[in-house]
């Protein structure tokens, strides 16, 4: 085989890895279906001077946000709000909300076509990032990018997780629920934050830029909670070792109620 033509159909292969949620459905939702849809951007979340805000129980357009904040270790889970972005990882804070961006810089509008966005963060043990909604809803998309701190993580290595090799990969699973309460979700989602398992490297990727997830049909059922769940093969005795924090914004559904 011609050997640009093997790399350009590689580079191909991989963005068309990038821009999808695999899932068993039945195609995107129809076009003009969109005049009722109500898109959450984080334009009216409270930052602080420093550009984030990791204790704000967000909620808006009745849709709510979960974040649990411990002043005594300023720690949290759930999700913080930000308006920063940057390709480096430097110290722990602030950098723990910058979105991953290619400026070579801290960047101060770093959201998807807005300033600010949300991280989350979790884990089996505190919890997990958790959308709730007042009405049931359908789901139609919204956007996903990793953060500076998880992108260098597995382009790099650091003190507690190893630079990702072949076969690794870092998985986002969102769960919808029909009922707050509910044990089992009605459907889940997995977009790939991170994918090095094929047999060739081109293939191999970190998401870096913001990357619509639209997995999202018309057939799925309504519902009132999302939960985002992080999963990866580096895994050591006390759990995950790449750290579990995604970006998200323009959150986008429809109330069907």
């Amino acid at each position: 085989m011609n050997k640009n033509l093997f790399i350009i159909g590689s580079l191909l292969f991989a963005s068309s890895m990038l821009f999808s949620c695999s899932d068993d459905n039945d195609g995107p939702d129809e076009p003009g279906k969109d005049d009722t849809s109500t898109t959450i951007d984080f334009e009216s979340a409270t930052l602080g001077s420093l550009g984030y805000n990791n204790q704000l129980k967000y909620s808006v357009d009745g849709v709510s946000f979960n974040n649990n904040y411990t002043a005594e270790y300023d720690s949290w889970d759930g999700f913080a709000f930000s308006c920063l972005g940057s390709d480096k990882y430097v110290s722990f804070n602030p950098d723990q909300y910058m979105v991953y961006s290619s400026t070579g810089e801290i960047k101060k509008d770093a959201g998807h076509d807005s300033d600010k966005f949300a991280i989350g963060y979790g884990s089996d043990y505190s919890g997990w990032p958790t959308v709730t909604f007042d009405k049931p809803v359908k789901v139609k998309s919204l956007w996903l990018n990793n953060t500076a701190y998880v992108y260098n993580t597995i382009k790099n290595g650091d003190h507690f997780a190893r630079k990702f090799e072949k076969d690794d990969w870092f998985l986002l699973t969102i769960e919808g629920y029909a009922g707050d309460n509910d044990a089992e979700p009605v459907y889940t989602k997995e977009f790939y934050l991170a994918d090095y398992r094929s047999e060739f490297q081109a293939y191999w990727y970190i998401v870096s830029d913001w990357t619509l997830c639209d997995a999202f049909v018309n057939s799925d059922s309504a519902v009132r909670k999302l939960v985002f769940k992080m999963t990866s093969t580096d895994n050591g005795d006390y759990g995950m070792n790449t750290p579990s924090y995604f970006a998200l914004d323009d959150l986008k559904f429809e109330v069907t109620e």
